[in-house]
């Protein structure tokens, strides 16, 4: 027994099978089949598969359609499964899919389909570049029953995996969708897999009230928006009894089926009979409804007024959408608001749309009060997007008579909490502190998805950017090792920056920080300018996973230390934004800086918060940079990958950095001119520094008389030099004046010297 007679053991004997062919975006068909005629239809696809794209309509169709056709839905008959077309990063395709959120593997993808409860598909395909799932109906299920049915049961798997994992799959439920069938090849992006059946059970078939009901329980957002329809007195069973009459207009404004009849009617088209009853329960439950309904049905030569007053004296109710789509389809109705409410064109009337949408924006947005009131939108959370109540009422205020703010206070449902903080690696949006306090957590993981694979590209761009004889391999893996930390550990921080220079500019360091930006996630990274480190408003320095500040400013370069050096001891900070009082916010978990100066900074003797690394890499051809920017979206997967299985067992992010060559070179072109100079001179040896003890008097003549005792004082201590006690200038004489002298080198030789030998020394004798 092939797939398709698993697939349609119970469908109707009169249906069709469809079959086409992907030419550009268009599926122009290649051959139909009857039910008796489904072995013939699996050699066909088996055998087309050979030279076309092939595809096949899953529904069956009712009748044949006209030459040059394959069948929309306006031809499908009756449905035997439920499907649905789930997208799964491919790593040998990484083109295959524009959407990069994603299930990166397909066992992360059945893991999710059991965490929501998902019954299990009766059939599983591999596609190629993603997974079709078949759950098998009992029964076949007409056309107009299965639409509403298998929207509602896509949507539920769609919005699921968008709260849950943030994934984001596309809405397949049109029951004229294709798909590829099993045993024939995906040929997308000119990488050619075979479409593969991983499993049917023709036996394991579900009702169609089963699936619904795992809707129902497992995404339960269509029956809140039922519940505040109701409260909001827009059942439309009562219309009679409103207070408020419907508007025809606003009904067909809104309702794409109306306004195709009030077009035909127009142009002195004949409505079918049925199409015109349910006109008619529409327009004469309208303000002036008989009127609206007399005046367009007079333009059809077959009106009798008789019918007509007998008709629209039953006042019978609007009819429903169900009952309208049975007549009409649902074409028109796909992005329709009141496709699975079980409502009737009549109440778009009334204002539903706004209602439903007031649902919605209850449940979407967030109020923060702290420190200042702000909502955040839960569908499209950014910190970027913040609305402040003045900014929330021009946004949506028409749905809440321009107040949106007052009704979010006032309403029950509205979601509150006191804060908004940044909590990487922590997973649930809305959580608590350790003293219960409600927060919105402003944390977006990355949607990267890690894959094992090779790199070259960016492994070559590495070796150039640390091809430093000296310093090269430390820095490219303590490098590797922060970036492993910040992947693996969200929210745990790096308590040193990681300075990158080099002497020449664009030789592709931006490239490095493209990488990273894309391996934490659009939303976890900041980028500022040197020149605005450390001003006053600060606050768009906090709350990031990386900070990147590019090229360091070269004024005040002791102060920009300091200031790093209080981003990387302190944990959270107060930071300060335009308009708004001070606040609490977390200091970036990993600081990297950039400059083309090799002395970017000015750094304290025992510094232990800088790495810095000064590259000696030359600027490469333009192509070279063109394959680095596709290697950044192609490789950054298989990067990805690799930090989270690499070995940290050696890295310590509170310990010291390692030293470099390139940081020996900037402590000591961080030191006074004193402390250098006499550095300088006591490695040169000339007199008096030949000598391990001198005087202060030397030093003066040697550093020039406008230094002060205090200079030549710390640039003794500076090179470790050692002072004595008071020593006589001739020992055994009472009279003899006395001297403190400085051992600048042989420490050991001389720290246990008589008096007389280190007198001696210094007098050269």
């Amino acid at each position: 027994m092939n797939f398709l007679e698993k697939l349609h053991r119970h469908s109707p004997a009169d249906g069709h099978i469809s079959i086409s062919h992907k030419v550009g975006n268009a599926f122009p068909p290649l051959g139909f089949f009857t039910m008796e005629q489904l072995p013939e239809a699996d050699a066909f696809m088996r055998q087309a598969a050979l030279n076309h794209e092939v595809y096949y309509t899953v529904a069956t169709l009712d009748r044949r359609p006209p030459d040059g056709k394959r069948g929309d839905g306006s031809y499908i008959g009756d449905i035997s499964a439920f499907i649905f077309d789930f997208d799964v990063l491919n790593p040998n395709n990484l083109n295959a899919h524009a959407e990069a959120a994603i299930p990166e593997s397909f066992d992360a993808l059945l893991a999710f389909m059991d965490d929501i409860g998902l019954p299990p598909p009766s059939a599983i395909v591999h596609s190629g570049n993603g997974m079709h799932g078949y759950w098998f109906l009992a029964g076949p299920m007409p056309a107009h029953e299965a639409r509403i049915a298998h929207r509602r049961f896509q949507r539920a798997i769609i919005e699921l995996a968008r709260e849950k994992k943030r994934w984001k799959f596309d809405n397949t439920s049109d029951l004229a969708r294709v798909l590829r069938y099993p045993g024939t090849w995906n040929r997308k992006s000119n990488i050619v897999t075979p479409v593969l059946l991983v499993s049917a059970d023709e036996n394991l078939r579900y009702g169609a009230a089963e699936l619904d009901e795992w809707v129902t329980k497992a995404y339960p957002r269509t029956a809140a928006l039922d519940a505040a329809i109701v409260t909001n007195k827009l059942n439309t069973t009562d219309h009679s009894d409103r207070r408020k009459a419907a508007d025809f207009d606003d009904i067909k404004i809104n309702c794409p089926v109306v306004a195709d009849w009030v077009a035909r009617m127009t142009d002195g088209v004949h409505l079918p009979e049925p199409e015109w009853h349910h006109f008619l329960s529409i327009a004469g439950a309208c303000e002036n409804g008989s009127s609206i309904a007399r005046d367009l049905s007079r333009l059809d030569d077959r009106f009798n007024e008789a019918e007509f007053s007998t008709y629209t004296a039953r006042r019978t109710p609007p009819h429903k959408c169900e009952t309208i789509q049975q007549t009409c389809g649902t074409e028109k109705c796909a992005d329709c608001p009141l496709m699975d409410q079980g409502r009737s064109p009549i109440t778009f009337g009334f204002g539903l749309p706004s209602d439903i949408e007031r649902a919605d924006a209850i449940r979407r947005f967030v109020r923060v009060s702290t420190p200042n009131v702000r909502y955040f939108d839960l569908d499209h959370l950014s910190r970027d997007m913040e609305l402040l109540p003045d900014a929330l009422d021009s946004e949506i205020g028409y749905l809440f008579d321009g107040k949106a703010h007052a009704a979010f206070m006032a309403s029950p449902e509205a979601q509150r909490v006191r804060l908004g903080q940044y909590l990487p690696g922590n997973h649930h949006r809305i959580t608590k502190t350790n003293k219960g306090i409600p927060v919105l957590n402003l944390w977006t993981p990355s949607p990267l998805q890690p894959v094992e694979g090779e790199w070259p590209v960016f492994r070559r761009h590495l070796d150039l950017l640390y091809s430093d004889p000296d310093d090269g391999e430390i820095a490219r893996e303590h490098l590797l090792d922060c970036l492993a930390f910040i992947v693996r550990y969200p929210g745990e921080k790096i308590r040193h920056v990681y300075l990158l220079a080099s002497p020449e500019q664009q030789i592709g360091k931006g490239q490095l920080l493209e990488l990273m930006k894309r391996l934490l996630g659009p939303d976890n990274h900041q980028t500022i300018e040197g020149e605005d480190f450390g001003e006053k408003f600060n606050a768009h320095t906090a709350d990031y996973q990386l900070l990147i500040v590019e090229e360091l400013p070269l004024s005040n370069k002791l102060g920009i230390y300091n200031k790093i050096k209080t981003l990387l001891s302190e944990r959270d900070k107060l930071v300060e934004k335009k308009g708004v009082q001070k606040f609490r916010a977390r200091t970036p978990d990993f600081l990297l800086a950039t400059s083309n100066h090799s002395r970017p900074l000015t750094l304290e003797k025992a510094d232990k918060r800088v790495f810095f690394y000064e590259s000696p890499m030359r600027r490469q051809s333009g192509d070279y940079y063109g394959s680095l920017a596709v290697a950044i979206k192609s490789e950054a997967p298989a990067i990805l990958y690799d930090l989270l299985h690499r070995d940290l067992s050696n890295f310590d992010p509170k310990a010291p950095p390692p030293m470099t060559a390139a940081k020996h070179r900037l402590l000591y072109d961080s030191m006074p001119e004193t402390q250098r100079s006499l550095h300088e001179l006591v490695g040169d040896g000339n007199a008096p520094f030949d000598r391990d003890v001198i005087h202060m008097d030397d030093l003066r003549f040697a550093l020039g008389m406008s230094t002060t005792r205090n200079q030549r004082f710390d640039a003794l201590k500076a090179i470790g030099a050692m002072q004595t006690g008071q020593m006589r200038a001739e020992p055994g004489n009472p009279k003899s004046p006395k001297h403190r002298l400085w051992i600048i080198r042989n420490f050991d030789r001389w720290k246990n010297a008589t008096e007389a030998r280190i007198i001696a020394h210094w007098k050269g004798a």
